[in-house]
């Protein structure tokens, strides 16, 4: 048996928990509502550095339905914040449609842009959410960017897992995580 640190973050202090096979949760983050988990395989964290964030505001619409199911498309048009160490402004649009089970399946396909002071990276995203009671969205998912700009080079080839949160009035946050 191996015992590794688990963490709460903000809420308690770090407790010690037995792991009993190679795949086990070891930390999670408390993040309102929500739970963003880190599991250990063959004893390498997967989740790593947190990249940054962006906020704004966003607005959303509903699009036609897919066989039968609710779609909507968000728009983030300039969300500000810092992504790998630098001042950025992102946009995008993203569209998600109900599942059977009453969450959303959701994508960016190669529709968001993050600007820098020296040149701009694109993405593309996937991920699953579900309204919340408050009246918002919260998604998780996967994130690619390709980008030439020297600020924002170490998001090359990287999946960026991240939180995506959108109260009841339009205000949105975006975490990204390196994904190791």
């Amino acid at each position: 048996m191996l015992f590794y640190d688990w963490f709460v973050l903000d809420v308690i202090p770090p407790r010690r928990r037995e792991i009993s096979g190679c795949v086990d949760l070891i930390f999670w983050r408390q993040c309102g509502r929500e739970q963003l988990t880190v599991y250990l395989i063959e004893g390498e964290i997967m989740l790593g550095e947190n990249v940054g964030s962006v906020t704004g505001a966003t607005t959303m619409k509903a699009l036609p339905a897919v066989d039968g199911a609710p779609s909507f498309e968000t728009a983030a048009s300039g969300l500000s914040g810092i992504i790998a160490g630098t001042d950025v402004t992102v946009f995008s649009t993203y569209a998600a449609t109900m599942r059977a089970d009453g969450s959303f399946y959701g994508e960016c396909p190669n529709a968001g842009v993050v600007m820098a002071g020296d040149g701009v990276a694109t993405f593309r995203a996937t991920g699953t959410g579900s309204p919340t009671a408050e009246g918002g969205f919260s998604f998780r998912g996967v994130a690619y960017f390709e980008t030439a700009a020297p600020s924002l080079s170490s998001l090359n080839n990287v999946a960026m897992a991240y939180e995506w949160d959108v109260d009841a009035t339009g205000e949105a946050t975006w975490g990204l995580w390196e994904w190791k």
